[in-house]
C-alpha cells in the first residue's frame, strides 16, 4: 500500500462526547395564554398571542362542563420527576380539579411538595396519596398547609427559621409558581391555569438561575415540612 495514500478504513469518526449527548435542553421563558381552539370544542389549546375576547368567552361558558387548564404545564409534568408547588391561594376546589389532571394523565414523581395557605386543600390532596399508594407509587408526596394572615394585627407565630427574623406570613406571597425538575414556571392565575376567566404563565425560567428550589426548601423547613 502507498503510505502517501490514505487507508479507506483510516477515516476517524468523532462521537459526541456522553455530556454532549445528553445535554439538558435550552430553557427559553415565554408567555402562554390557556385559551380553546378556534373551532370552538372545550378542549385546551395554548397560544402564544393574547385569545380573542369570543374565544375568552367561550371557554368561560365551557369551565362548568369541563375544568380546562394549560396544556403545555400539563405535558411537562408528565415528564417530570420531581414538582414542587408554591401556591398560597390553592383551595380545596383547584387542588381538586389538580388531582383529577394528575390521575387523568396517570403521572408519577420521585418527589411532589405543595405549600399553600389554604387548610382546606389538605383532603383532597388525601385522595392524590391515596391515588399512589393504590397504584404502588413510590413517591414522596406532602402538602404543607398554613393559613396566611395578611394585614393582621394578632400574633404571627410562623416564623421562616428559629431565629424569628421574618414571620412567614409577612412576606406576603401573592403569586403562583412551580418547578418542574429544573424548569420554573410562574402563574398568574391558580397553578395549570385551572380557573374561568381569562388567564396566562410564564415558563422557561431557570432553577439554576432563579434558585427557586433553596427559597422553596427554606420555607417548607420552617413550616415543620416531612424531609425527603
Amino acid at each position: 500500500m502507498n503510505r502517501n495514500q490514505p487507508s479507506r478504513f483510516s477515516e476517524t469518526i468523532l462521537l459526541p462526547t456522553a455530556a454532549a449527548a445528553f445535554a439538558l435542553p435550552v430553557l427559553k421563558p415565554s408567555l402562554l395564554w390557556a385559551s380553546i381552539p378556534d373551532s370552538f370544542e372545550a378542549t385546551e389549546q395554548d397560544r402564544t398571542d393574547t385569545p380573542a375576547t369570543y374565544l375568552i368567552l367561550k371557554r368561560l361558558k365551557s369551565w362548568n362542563e369541563s375544568p380546562l387548564g394549560l396544556a403545555a404545564f400539563w405535558e411537562e409534568m408528565q415528564h417530570s420527576r420531581t414538582v414542587l408547588i408554591l401556591d398560597p391561594h390553592l383551595d380545596d376546589a383547584a387542588m381538586l380539579r389538580l388531582y383529577e389532571k394528575i390521575k387523568i394523565y396517570k403521572m408519577e414523581f420521585d418527589d411532589f411538595r405543595i405549600i399553600t395557605g389554604e387548610e382546606k386543600a389538605k383532603a383532597p390532596f388525601r385522595l392524590l396519596q391515596k391515588y399512589f399508594v393504590e397504584r404502588k407509587i413510590n413517591s414522596f408526596c406532602e402538602i404543607v398547609a398554613k393559613k396566611m394572615r395578611y394585614r393582621t394585627k394578632s400574633k404571627i407565630n410562623n416564623y421562616i427559621n428559629n431565629k424569628g427574623k421574618v414571620p412567614f406570613d409577612e412576606l406576603h406571597i401573592h403569586d403562583r409558581f412551580v418547578l418542574t425538575d429544573r424548569e420554573l414556571w410562574h402563574f398568574g392565575g391558580s397553578v395549570g391555569c385551572l380557573q374561568d376567566g381569562m388567564t396566562a404563565a410564564s415558563r422557561g425560567w431557570s432553577d439554576e438561575e432563579t434558585k427557586f428550589s433553596s427559597f422553596f426548601h427554606e420555607i417548607w423547613k420552617a413550616l415543620g415540612g416531612r424531609a425527603l
